[in-house]
């Protein structure tokens, strides 16, 4: 396929789904649209890992198809949804993702989209993050199917919501680092920390001055994944948000947002933010660029333990995995809970 052809598809998309945003009446998302949505949270009976900005704003983001950084938000008497476009993997065709649906009439605002963008588009809906009541009810609507029949990706049907969420207690995973019996976390931290004994390791603030070197973590470390021929289901454009459009959150301490740098070199990116009033924080970003500094991710998960506990949070989610490599890696630090997450799609056909 020539480039002559890629960008007039692009170009396409992006002006189908920008008549849809229209369409639908989706408003940008704002962060004075931060407290209603917390308030919804809130009154949910089980707050979890989507609760926050930081992941909104990064499952919605629109820098895919040119639409706004931050995606969007349609907004009904009691009921908000987070909502995003996107070209779906597998064809190429556009999708739409229905994010979080909070409120008591979020059933009547979901079936309102589906319906509309069946009349405009032809194009699936995706139902992500949904708690297990709504899904029990959208199960039973015609039109509506678990998105096994529509897999997003051919190698994370359901992005990072393919394997379960992995809840950490924070005390008891330190211990793997500082003492017990011999494991991989404990083995691989002390490798790392004996080899760079002398070198200056520092965690700096993510300030303005330093997004350039946070970009630079990421660009590399989705480099070094190409070159060794890995399929990545993100692209570095998913993070960019996390850099320029930090949570509002007023929670105190509920945001952790650090730059890793050995012997003035950025080599680490982690960002946290607290879930709702709950005494847990949700990991969303800790990439390490551990092809040049083995063990690195070992080294990260640790800091983020050792903030989470210094700032009195008890647990720490570490969110699902597109892959079972980085699910795996997750294992080793002995979750106290798994939460499986399931998406439902509706289908115009």
């Amino acid at each position: 396929m020539t480039m002559e052809i890629i960008s007039g598809l692009y170009h396409d998309q992006r002006d189908r789904a920008r008549r849809l945003v229209e369409f639908l009446a989706l408003t940008p998302l704002q962060k004075e649209h931060w407290i209603e949505l917390s308030k919804l949270m809130e009154a949910k009976a089980n707050i979890g890992y989507a609760d926050t900005w930081t992941y909104l704003t990064q499952a919605a983001n629109g820098y895919s198809l040119g639409l706004h950084p931050t995606g969007y938000v349609a907004s009904r008497k009691q009921a908000r949804c987070v909502v995003g476009l996107f070209r779906r993997p597998v064809t190429g065709e556009m999708a739409v993702h229905l994010i979080n649906p909070l409120g008591e009439r979020r059933l009547e605002l979901i079936c309102e989209i589906c319906e509309k963008v069946t009349n405009s588009e032809q194009i699936l809906v995706y139902i992500k993050k949904a708690d297990s009541d709504l899904l029990s009810i959208l199960k039973n609507i015609p039109g509506f199917n678990w998105s096994e029949h529509f897999a997003w990706h051919a190698l994370a049907p359901k992005e990072d919501d393919t394997r379960p969420e992995l809840m950490l207690d924070v005390s008891r995973s330190l211990e793997l680092f500082e003492r017990g019996r011999l494991n991989q976390a404990r083995d691989k931290y002390a490798r790392f920390s004996k080899k760079h004994r002398h070198f200056e390791i520092v965690w700096l603030p993510l300030s303005t001055k330093r997004f350039n070197d946070a970009r630079q973590i990421i660009q590399r470390f989705f480099s070094y994944k190409k070159e060794r021929g890995h399929v990545e289901i993100s692209e570095p454009f998913d993070y960019e948000n996390m850099l320029v459009a930090p949570s509002p959150t007023s929670r105190a301490r509920g945001l952790v947002r650090e730059v890793c740098y050995i012997e003035g070199n950025p080599c680490a990116l982690l960002i946290m933010e607290s879930i709702g009033t709950s005494n847990a924080l949700g990991l969303y970003c800790n990439l390490a660029l551990y092809q040049e500094y083995k063990y690195l991710s070992e080294f990260v998960i640790h800091r983020a333990l050792t903030v989470s506990f210094e700032n009195g949070f008890r647990y720490m989610n570490l969110g699902g995995s597109e892959s079972e490599g980085l699910h795996v890696f997750k294992e080793k630090f002995t979750p106290v809970d798994r939460l499986e997450r399931k998406w439902i799609v509706f289908s115009p056909t």
